[in-house]
């Protein structure tokens, strides 16, 4: 996740205008990410407002953290867990991964070896 340092980030997700209701829903998340503990916490706000703009209704999700893991953490986890790295992208055009890429992609597959005892 490339997010600046200790920063909230607004953002509106969608604005549409519901003719069935009259009223148009606004969603909205504020998204912050503590670089020191590698925490995404994001805050999403639904709202209805009216014909004349005005907020009829809101509701809110709050505080849902996430753990960021690093490219080399996920590697330790999936080779735990008995997969095979087989390649990783930075993003969905199979670009290069770097650490200021816009996501982390790792194709993997089982390891299907059999161990024996001794």
């Amino acid at each position: 996740m490339n997010l600046p340092e200790n920063r909230t980030v607004p953002k509106t997700i969608i604005e549409k205008y519901i003719p069935k209701i009259n009223k148009t829903l606004i969603i909205k998340t504020n998204i912050d990410f503590n670089d020191k503990i590698n925490i995404l916490t994001s805050n999403m706000f639904n709202e209805l407002r009216g014909k004349n703009g005005k907020q009829v209704k809101r509701s809110s999700i709050k505080n849902i953290k996430q753990k960021v893991l690093k490219k080399e953490e996920m590697e330790e986890l999936f080779n735990e867990v008995g997969f095979i790295i087989e390649k990783v992208y930075g993003d969905f055009d199979e670009g290069e991964y770097l650490q200021s890429s816009p996501a982390l992609i790792i194709i993997a597959r089982k390891n299907n070896l059999i161990f024996q005892k001794n």
